[in-house]
């Protein structure tokens, strides 16, 4: 999640997952779609994603493609171009596509210009942290009035001060990286610096109180839990409100995970057993009651199977169409019971049509007389 837009650094809202507002999205001046990208800067596919740029996800009239910033396009041009020799065809066509009279550069330098002459001048010592933010800054306000990027650098230097002061030094990235210090940077709210600091040392606090229970959990996981389901535990809402608050008592929470686990093993052995029509069939109560019976206690599965399929109130003529196709081929071989069943309740529960339930059947003939000749 990102908490502004890339370019104009308006607030998102926390659903937000392309780090862009709506209008930033579609301005083809702020962005431009691989295609393009390839098309007007001959840039490669392999240039593109060595340079890790940012970029999001579009879907276009059911197509999906990817999206660049158009200055890190042309950026990255003007780099992969700067090495190639002035006579080479692409480096040509290159040229021959971009706008000679495009200020953008000028501008850029010009505002880099402003700001360094601004550090210099107040003799400020710039971290690397302050460094790459200064450089974003530029680059995506450079159009803007340089004074918006000077009074945000006097912010950062007044709360990174307060910060080396009050924050121990293996926390301060996670301080700066906080949605409280980049709300005072950014001066979205009335906020005064004491407030500031108080909230993020709250959050420091937090931050560190969190990481403790995270490595306990974590050390309990990887001592009691197969790999194969450990990803799945973290995405247990048991996991994610012990890390949060930490309210609970630690055993009881290694029981409750230790079930959710045997829960999911059942969860993935019945699935196995019956196929696609599972899904469908628990939204029927009475078999949803038998599932979760299963899922809860235990027991024999293909018996919790037998009573799930004997619980299925199918469609009168649908039972008869699948019955009447299957005696057919009982005629012709004895098929294993288990594959005919997960024909039989997909078509029942609208999975597959007849004719599909029909062209399985052969295939299945067609396999065996392979394998037995």
């Amino acid at each position: 999640m990102y908490d502004r837009c890339e370019t104009c650094d308006k607030r998102l809202q926390k659903t937000n997952v392309s780090g862009m507002c709506a209008p930033c999205k579609s301005d083809p001046n702020v962005t431009i779609s691989t295609t393009n990208a390839k098309r007007i800067y001959k840039l490669t596919n392999h240039e593109i994603d060595e340079a890790n740029l940012f970029s999001f996800e579009i879907n276009f009239h059911g197509a999906r493609g990817i999206k660049y910033l158009l200055d890190d396009i042309i950026d990255l041009a003007e780099i992969v171009y700067s090495k190639i020799e002035y006579a080479d065809p692409r480096k040509q066509a290159y040229l021959k596509n971009i706008d000679s009279n495009d200020s953008r550069k000028h501008d850029i330098d010009n505002t880099r210009n402003i700001i360094t002459g601004f550090i210099d001048k107040y003799h400020i010592k710039c971290d690397i942290y302050m460094i790459n933010m200064i450089e974003h800054f530029i680059k995506r306000r450079y159009d803007s009035d340089p004074n918006i990027i000077i009074n945000r650098i006097k912010r950062m230097i007044k709360l990174d001060r307060l910060i080396n002061k009050h924050i121990q030094p293996k926390y301060i990235t996670e301080a700066q990286n906080s949605t409280i210090y980049q709300t005072y940077i950014y001066a979205d709210t009335v906020i005064t610096l004491d407030a500031t600091i108080i909230k993020i040392e709250k959050y420091i606090q937090n931050y560190i109180r969190t990481n403790t229970r995270k490595r306990r959990l974590e050390k309990f996981i990887k001592e009691n839990i197969d790999d194969t389901y450990a990803d799945f535990v973290r995405e247990t809402n048991i996991y994610q409100k012990y890390i949060r608050n930490g309210a609970d008592n630690f055993d009881e929470i290694c029981d409750l995970i230790l079930k959710e686990v045997i829960h999911k093993k059942r969860d993935l052995r019945i699935h196995r057993k019956c196929g696609n029509f599972l899904d469908d069939a628990i939204k029927q109560d009475d078999i949803l009651k038998i599932y979760k019976r299963y899922i809860n206690k235990g027991g024999d599965v293909d018996i919790t199977i037998e009573n799930i399929k004997n619980a299925v109130k199918p469609n009168p003529q649908k039972l008869l169409n699948i019955r009447s196709l299957i005696e057919q081929y009982n005629f012709v071989m004895d098929i294993d019971k288990n594959y005919v069943d997960r024909i039989k309740y997909d078509y029942l529960f609208g999975n597959i049509q007849l004719c599909t339930a029909k062209e399985r059947f052969d295939a299945y003939i067609v396999i065996n007389d392979n394998v037995t000749r």
